[in-house]
């Protein structure tokens, strides 16, 4: 039989989960609000800071639910909690593919752009 979970150790994790989706969601909100580069790569960083931390909290979360060693009730709330932290990790995703994509398009000069669009032209001759 499997060692119970420390009902205590269960709320600090779920405070802690808590308090750092807060603190994605402060930063992930600055980061439409910085103007100049340097801003916008410190708050990329810190927002990769606070991912990595979310996925060792949902790790830890993801290993109890596996365990058995916790109550339905407390199931449920640590479910919740992944489902959390899963949306901050796939909104910060979805802003890194955005971001890429834009950085790529304006890589590419507008005239190499054209010149490949006129190489497969299918209405010219």
């Amino acid at each position: 039989m499997s060692a119970r979970i420390p009902l205590q150790e269960i709320e600090r994790t779920l405070r802690a989960v808590s308090h750092r989706v807060a603190e994605f969601d402060d930063t992930f909100n600055k980061l439409f609000e910085v103007t100049s580069r340097a801003q916008r790569e410190s708050t990329v960083f810190s927002l990769k800071t606070q991912i990595s931390r979310l996925h060792c909290l949902r790790d830890q979360i993801k290993s109890w639910i596996l365990s058995r060693a916790c109550s339905d009730e407390q199931r449920m709330q640590l479910m919740d909690m992944r489902r959390l932290i899963e949306t901050c990790m796939e909104r910060f995703k979805a802003r890194e593919r955005g971001t890429s994509k834009y950085k790529v398009q304006l890589s590419i000069p507008n005239k190499y752009i054209r010149q490949v669009d006129d190489l497969f032209d299918c209405t010219s001759g």
